[in-house]
C-alpha cells in the first residue's frame, strides 16, 4: 500500500523511458508506488519496465494490448482503485519527467491546504532545482467550480492537460479517461475540477514536459483534432444537466472559438472533410476569430485563407505608412 500512485502509460518512447523512470524513483517523498502500463508497445518500452519493476519493489508492470493513453491511463486506474488504502494519484506522460521535490510539494501542499487537486507549473527543460519547500506567497487556492471560470476566462495557468497534477482518491471515482480520442485530458480535468471541492496551483515549475513533433500533440493538423470539440459538447452536457448557467455560456463561447480555429486550420492543412457536426463557413469562423481572438491571431488566420488578398492589403498599408511618414 502506498499513499500516492504514479500512473505512467507508455508506448514507443524507448529511448526516453529510463529519464522519465528514473526521475519517478529519486523523489525525495517515500510513500509511493509507480504503476507502468506498456500498451502494447513494439519496441523495447515492455522489457525496460520489467527490469525496473525486478530492481525495485515499488514499481508495478502492466502490460495489454494496445489501446491507447487514455486505455492505458484507465488501467493504471483500476490497479489504483484496487488498493483501497492508497489516496492520491498522479499521471506522468513517458516522454516526460519530473523534479525531485515534485510528489513531496504536491503532497505537503494537498495536505496543507485540503485541496482535491494540486497543479504545478511545468517547464519544456530543466531547470536548478528549488529547495523542495512550499512556499505559501507561491500557491493559489480556487474554491468548487472558480478554476474552471478563469480557465473559460483565459487563465492559462490553469490547463487541462492530467499530467503534473495530484488529484484526490475520492475526486476521481467513477471517472475515466474516454478511450479511442485525442484530447482525452479535455474531458478528465474538467470533470475533475468541476467537483473539485479545492484546486490549488503551484507556481514552482516541478514537471517537464518533452516536445515532440512525433507526439499527438506536435504533428500536423489532423480531422481527429475534432474529438476536442465532440468532448467539449459532452462537458457542456454536464453544466446543463447541473443548471449551471454560467459555465454552460463560458464553455459554449469557448467550444466556439475553439472551433472556428480547427475550421480555418484543417482549409489550408487537412485534405479530410469536417464532421457534419462541426462545420462552418471559413468567412463565420474569421468573423469569430476577429471577436473573440487577439487582432494578431486573427491577421494570421487571414493570411491562411486569403493569402493574395492580404497581399494586396499589405502592400496598401505599407505604401500608406510611407505617404504618412513623408508628410
Amino acid at each position: 500500500m502506498a499513499e500516492i500512485s504514479v500512473i505512467v502509460p507508455i508506448y514507443k518512447v524507448e529511448k526516453y523511458i529510463d529519464q522519465c523512470i528514473q526521475s519517478i524513483l529519486e523523489q525525495t517523498f517515500s510513500d509511493y508506488e509507480v504503476i507502468l502500463v506498456d500498451d502494447g508497445s513494439p519496441d523495447n518500452c515492455g522489457i525496460i519496465c520489467d527490469e525496473y519493476a525486478k530492481k525495485d519493489k515499488r514499481v508495478h508492470v502492466i502490460h495489454q494490448k494496445n489501446g491507447g493513453i487514455s486505455a492505458a491511463r484507465n488501467a493504471g486506474l483500476n490497479r489504483f482503485f484496487c488498493n483501497v488504502d492508497n489516496k492520491y494519484v498522479t499521471f506522468i506522460d513517458s516522454d516526460d519527467w519530473i523534479s525531485a521535490y515534485y510528489l513531496e510539494q504536491l503532497y505537503t501542499t494537498a495536505i496543507m491546504t485540503d485541496a482535491d487537486i494540486v497543479s504545478c507549473d511545468y517547464s519544456s527543460k530543466q531547470l536548478v532545482e528549488n529547495n523542495g519547500k512550499t512556499n505559501s506567497d507561491n500557491i493559489r487556492i480556487f474554491s468548487g467550480k472558480n478554476a474552471l471560470i478563469e480557465r473559460y476566462n483565459g487563465d492559462a495557468q490553469i490547463r487541462v492537460s492530467s499530467w503534473g497534477k495530484l488529484y484526490r482518491r475520492n475526486l476521481l471515482e467513477g471517472l475515466s479517461f474516454p478511450e479511442g480520442k485525442i484530447h482525452e485530458d479535455q474531458w478528465f480535468s474538467t470533470m475533475a475540477y468541476y467537483f473539485a471541492n479545492r484546486t490549488v496551483f503551484l507556481n514552482d515549475k516541478l514537471y517537464f514536459y518533452r516536445l515532440r513533433n512525433d507526439s499527438i500533440t506536435g504533428s500536423e493538423f489532423s480531422m481527429k483534432r475534432f474529438d476536442n470539440i465532440e468532448l467539449m459538447d459532452w462537458v457542456i452536457r454536464v453544466f446543463k444537466d447541473n443548471n449551471d448557467i454560467q459555465l454552460t455560456e463560458l464553455a459554449s463561447l469557448h467550444r466556439e472559438k475553439t472551433c472556428a480555429q480547427y475550421v480555418l486550420m484543417s482549409k489550408v492543412k487537412s485534405a479530410g472533410r469536417i464532421p457534419s457536426q462541426f462545420r462552418m463557413s471559413k468567412n463565420k469562423a474569421l468573423l469569430i476569430v476577429h471577436r473573440y481572438l487577439p487582432k494578431e491571431k486573427f491577421i494570421q488566420y487571414f493570411q491562411m485563407i486569403y493569402p493574395r488578398i492580404y497581399r494586396v492589403y499589405k502592400l496598401l498599408y505599407d505604401i500608406k505608412q510611407k505617404v504618412i511618414f513623408k508628410r
